[in-house]
């Protein structure tokens, strides 16, 4: 498995219809007008997956080019790479996960770990885990709570502040987000923060709900 999502095994139709069914931002209603069509474009310039589509929309002179082959609005192109783009999260300084104590965080360093994509290959299964415990000389359960800020921050929108909220909230994986209610993940979480004020940005239940609708189907689980 590996840190981001293979965009080649997103098929251009599943990623059409995820598009067409999930809530999006008001900066990104773009992408519904004129869908079908557009997608139908789209496949007709011999792209099938979403990796190839980024490749086509990879600078803005791509972009440009592929606006004028194809007759389709950049504005609209300009929108759905963006967002294509969204699918491969940048990763989290380690210095900003606010549990992770300064002793761990320094050990990191001294191993060349400033993010979370260096700390993956870490923590990525049981036998990576067990090296880093060895090397850091830190208990089993500190091992494994890193590996739970590296995999919830894998999602988009996640921060290392919002990564930890939902860590020490119980919501410690990506299966276990993706499986939540979200008027309970809510709930948690909010309740959560108003005794302890780790998290400073406001969080409504509709932005919980297009978190978790926004998490792709084929992410693979630590």
């Amino acid at each position: 498995m590996g840190y981001y999502i293979n965009l080649f095994e997103i098929t251009l139709k599943d990623f059409y219809e995820k598009l067409k069914r999930t809530k999006l931002l008001p900066s990104q209603q773009i992408l519904k007008e004129n869908i079908d069509d557009i997608f139908q474009i789209i496949e007709e310039n011999d792209i099938h997956n979403v990796g190839e589509l980024q490749q086509r929309l990879k600078t803005k002179a791509k972009v440009a080019l592929f606006s004028e082959r194809t007759n389709i609005d950049m504005n609209y192109l300009t929108v759905l790479r963006r967002e294509i783009n969204s699918l491969h999260p940048e990763p989290r300084e380690i210095e900003g996960f606010p549990y992770v104590n300064q002793i761990t965080k320094k050990k990191l360093l001294s191993l060349g770990v400033k993010t979370t994509l260096e700390l993956f290959e870490h923590i990525k299964n049981g036998e990576a885990r067990s090296t880093l415990k060895t090397k850091l000389n830190c208990s089993e359960e500190e091992v494994f709570y890193l590996a739970q800020l590296v995999d919830v921050s894998r999602l988009r929108y996640v921060n290392q502040t919002f990564a930890t909220l939902l860590v020490v909230c119980g919501y410690n994986s990506i299966d276990r987000i993706k499986k939540a209610n979200y008027e309970d993940l809510y709930e948690t979480i909010t309740n959560y923060n108003k005794i302890h004020a780790l998290y400073k940005g406001k969080i409504g239940l509709k932005d919980m709900e297009f978190f978790i609708e926004s998490i792709p189907n084929n992410i693979e689980y630590i």
